[in-house]
């Protein structure tokens, strides 16, 4: 039989995911012809670039086959790349594409971050501002938000309601002109 000469691993093309999901990753051992190489050798995993990524529990060992499947997930938005190396020698070693968390659409949330005031002078403005984030705290940027006032005679960005796209750290914003009578705003 022959010895390792070089790893493949499967999803070797950039690859994006939403926060909290799990990608699956197979490392396939070959020899200088391309042969598939059954052996015990052990691997170490990393995420290059991400200091919250998790991968899945070790250790990685071939256990005489050719393969190591593992998983890795990550809920911080950003960038990485997943590493594998022989365990004793590094230069033995194979690297993902870059993997891409975006934030997860599917569970988004509204925080107040300014607005909510009592005790204003009717006919003055207030900044009203809102951050877009999901389950992981990951800000949401572009996507639109909506204000609308719904009590009272005053208005925001001199609308009854203005759509607004949120920032790169999920922060949208508008300006609500109170009415010039005395009442409650919502």
């Amino acid at each position: 039989s022959n010895s390792v000469s070089y790893y493949a691993i499967t999803r070797s093309a950039d690859d994006t995911m939403s926060a909290g999901d799990t990608i699956y990753y197979v490392v396939t051992a070959y020899d200088q012809f391309g042969n598939t190489v059954t052996n015990n050798e052990t691997v170490n995993i990393n995420a290059v670039g991400s200091l919250t990524a998790e991968i899945s529990p070790g250790p990685y060992s071939f256990s005489n086959s050719d393969t190591v499947a593992f998983w890795v997930r990550d809920t911080t938005r950003g960038s990485f790349t997943v590493r594998v190396n022989h365990q004793s020698d590094p230069t033995l070693s194979v690297q993902s594409g870059l993997v891409s968390v975006i934030s997860d659409t599917n569970s988004l949330g509204i925080t107040k971050v300014s607005g909510d005031t009592t005790g204003i002078t009717a006919g003055s403005t207030q900044s009203l501002r809102v951050r877009i984030s999901d389950s992981f705290d990951n800000p949401l940027s572009g996507d639109n938000i909506r204000f609308i006032v719904r009590s009272g005679d005053g208005s925001v960005s001199g609308l009854d309601s203005v759509d607004v796209v949120t920032d790169a750290t999920g922060i949208a914003q508008t300006t609500l002109t109170t009415g010039t009578v005395v009442d409650t705003n919502l």
